[in-house]
C-alpha cells in the first residue's frame, strides 16, 4: 500500500475531476492515513492482529483495494510529490514498490510492516539503503516479531529523524549510533524484549516521548531516565 499525502486544491464551484492514473485523490489519501493510523494504534495496543477495524470497514477496504496492491507508478509528479510511504511485507507485490523506492523523492514518513500476525521475512539493510536520500523524519519499523531482532546501523545516517518506532518486533539491544538522532523527539520500542536504552537516551536531548510498553526495562532505569530527561514522558502502555 502506498500513502500521497499532496492533495490536489479543488476551486470552489469547479466539479472535482477523476485523479489521473497513478495519482491518489485527496479523499483516498485522507483515507489510507486513517486506515494506517489505525494499524498503528492497534500494533502499539499490542493486539494480535495488525489492524483491529470493525467488519464493515475491512470489507470495505477489501473491495475497495484488491486490485490496487502495490501498484507500478508511472506518473512522475506522483514520485515527485509523494511524502508518505508505506512498504508492507506482507503483500504478494510488494517487490513492485520496492523496485520503485529509489524513484520517490520526498518521502519524509516511511513505514515498513510486516503486516500479518506473524510477522514477514524484510531485508532493512536493503530497504534503508534504498531510501538513503529520502528526506526523512519518521521512520516506522513495526510488526515484525521474530523476523527483526536488531536495528540496522543505517538508522543513524536519518539524521533529520523527529520520530523513530520499532514496535512489535524482537529487538533486545540498541545500536549506540542511535544516539547521534539528535533531533529525535519521539522513541517507541514497545513489545521488545530490550533490556535497557539509557546509554542511547541519554544523549538523546530533545527528546519527548518515550515508548517502552511490554519492554524488559527496569524500573531503576527508568527513573534515571526520568532524572536525566525531566521533560520526557515515558509511556508504559
Amino acid at each position: 500500500m502506498m500513502i500521497n499525502s499532496q492533495n490536489d486544491p479543488q476551486q470552489q464551484g469547479q466539479p472535482q475531476t477523476e485523479p489521473k492514473s497513478g495519482q491518489l485523490s485527496e479523499e483516498d489519501a485522507n483515507y489510507r492515513l486513517k486506515l494506517m493510523d489505525q494499524m498503528w494504534t492497534s500494533i502499539r495496543a499490542g493486539k494480535n492482529t495488525t489492524v483491529d477495524l470493525a467488519k464493515p470497514l475491512r470489507d470495505e477496504i477489501v473491495e475497495e483495494y484488491r486490485n490496487d496492491e502495490s501498484p507500478k507508478i508511472k506518473n512522475s509528479q506522483y514520485l515527485e510529490d509523494m511524502t508518505i510511504l508505506c512498504i508492507n511485507m506482507s503483500l504478494p507485490t510488494v517487490q513492485r514498490t520496492i523496485d520503485q523506492m529509489e524513484n520517490f523523492k520526498s518521502i519524509e514518513t516511511l513505514i515498513i510492516t510486516g503486516g500479518k500476525k506473524s510477522g514477514a521475512p524484510v531485508n532493512l539493510d536493503d530497504l534503508l539503503k534504498r531510501a538513503a536520500k529520502y528526506p526523512l523524519k519518521q521512520l516506522y519499523i513495526v510488526g515484525f516479531k521474530s523476523f527483526v531482532t536488531q536495528i540496522p546501523r543505517q538508522v543513524s545516517t536519518f539524521t533529520n529523524l523527529n520520530l523513530l518506532s520499532f514496535v512489535g518486533d524482537q529487538i533486545a539491544v540498541l545500536p549506540p549510533e542511535m544516539g547521534n538522532l539528535s533531533s529525535l523527539k519521539v522513541l517507541y520500542i514497545d513489545i521488545n524484549p530490550v533490556t535497557s536504552v539509557l546509554p542511547i537516551v541519554r544523549n538523546l536531548h530533545q527528546l519527548e516521548k518515550l515508548g517502552v510498553g511490554k519492554t524488559n526495562i527496569p524500573q531503576s532505569e527508568l527513573d534515571i531516565i526520568k532524572q536525566t530527561l525531566p521533560n520526557c514522558n515515558i509511556l508504559l502502555k
